[in-house]
């Protein structure tokens, strides 16, 4: 269980980070 929680917390951070790649990406090709 410990280690899935761990995978969670990994995927939720790396997932936040992505979302904010892909955002500011839309936004650059948008100007």
């Amino acid at each position: 269980m410990e280690h899935h929680e761990r995978i969670n917390n990994l995927m939720s951070e790396y997932g936040t980070q992505v979302l904010h790649l892909a955002y500011s990406y839309v936004r650059n090709r948008q100007s």
